[in-house]
């Protein structure tokens, strides 16, 4: 299987640099839409990603940002799928609390395209690779 891992590392890559994007531009910053009037650009700046050896993927922030995604006080959310929850954008919040952004979010249209996109791509590579496969394995018979 080891003939298999370039090929699906660089797919991991480029649904990495996909989402990455979609998060980018949900991230709070200057002009975004809604607008954030406390929004610095100074979160989005800090948003780094990287593909792990086991091919995870990991988006690293400041970490005032969870405050800013997940919400704080009154509003604050604990856990959410990422997967189905759409970005929500600033919502001005009461005095006890900030309304959650949910800008990690990955529920929207572009970021599911994203991953059927990386899905059709890896399932590509794993019938390549099967056919090569089997193919070697039968003219080794």
């Amino acid at each position: 299987m080891s003939d298999l891992e370039p090929e699906i590392r660089e797919s991991i890559k480029r649904y990495g640099a996909k989402i990455f994007g979609v998060i980018q531009r949900q991230v709070p910053q200057p002009n975004n839409t809604p607008h954030n009037p406390y929004a610095t650009g100074r979160l989005k700046n800090s948003l780094r990603w990287s593909v792990n050896q086991d091919g995870t993927i990991s988006i690293r922030f400041f970490r005032y940002g969870i405050t800013t995604d997940r919400g704080a006080g009154q509003y604050k959310v604990g856990v959410f799928d990422p997967f189905t929850t759409a970005f929500r954008g600033y919502a001005k919040g009461g005095f006890y609390g900030i309304q959650p952004q949910y800008w990690t979010a990955l529920g929207g249209e572009e970021a599911r395209n994203a991953l059927q996109t990386f899905e059709q791509e890896l399932a590509d590579e794993i019938e390549i690779w099967l056919a090569t496969t089997t193919t070697r394995n039968i003219q080794a018979l």
